[in-house]
Parts: structure tokens; sequence; C-alpha cells
């Protein structure tokens, strides 16, 4: 299921070394127990637009749970791994239970949860928007969700 460790089987059968040492044998073990459920084929990706709270986002219950299991540093953790591994339907299914997680809530909200307190003046916040007119296009279409 993750491309990198299947194009270094099947190119030359070679002892290449595939570097984990960035991810944890905690994440490696999760994604094991992931690609066990699935029988390592790739499920179903969740589905869009993605429902607040990612309930009923995907075909099996089990996804949601394992992906629920995860704390936000857990979730972290495993994006990027999946990331490394191009573990695309863990992948997927981390960065779609994390869009659900934004989902609905306010900015405020957002602040509040996550402890942002710095703020911008008028100048620098106009000055931020004529440089990067996409901030302003709407996210939902943008990402497709």
């Amino acid at each position: 299921m993750s491309s990198l460790i299947k194009n270094v089987v099947e190119e030359e059968m070679t002892d290449e070394v595939i570097p984990l040492h960035q991810i944890s044998s905690n994440m490696l073990s999760k994604m094991l127990e992931f690609a066990q459920h699935h029988s390592y084929l790739p499920p179903e990706p969740p589905k869009k637009p993605v429902p607040v709270n990612f309930v009923g986002a995907v075909e099996d219950p089990w996804d949601e749970n394992w992906v629920k299991s995860l704390s936000e540093d857990q979730l972290i953790e495993m994006i990027k791994a999946a990331n490394f591994l191009d573990f695309k339907s863990v992948f997927d299914l981390c960065a779609c239970y994390t869009a659900s997680l934004f989902k609905g809530k306010s900015i405020e909200e957002l602040k509040a949860k996550y402890g942002i307190q710095e703020e911008f003046t008028e100048a620098e916040e106009a000055r931020i928007k004529q440089e990067n007119p996409w901030t302003m296009e709407d996210i939902n279409e943008r990402l497709n969700l």
C-alpha cells in the first residue's frame, strides 16, 4: 500500500535500505494495522465534501475509529509518515479527518483552541492579502471539500 516500499521491492529486489528514522515504530505499527485490516489493498477514499466530525466520511466504520483513535500530535505524525512513505490511503484518511476538525469552526474558535494570539494590523493584513490573493478564495472550492 506504500508506493515507496512497493517501488523499492519491485525494482531489482536489491538490498536497498529505506530510511525510516523519521518514522516512529508506533506510527509504523499503526500503518501496518491499517494495511492488514484492508488485506493490503487500498480502501475507498473518504467522501467529499468531508462532513463535520467525519461521521459517515468513510465506507468502513473501522477506518473512522482508527483515525479518531489518534491524538492530534499522532495525527500530524501519521500524516508526515504517510506522506514520506507515499501511503496514499492513510494520508488521505488522515488529511480528510484533519479537515473535518476545522470545518464549521470560526476563526475565533480556532484561535482559542490553538492558542493563537497574534493579530495583524490592518496595514499588515492588507499587504498580505495583496501579496497572496489566493488566500481570499473559497478554501472549500480549492480543496474540493
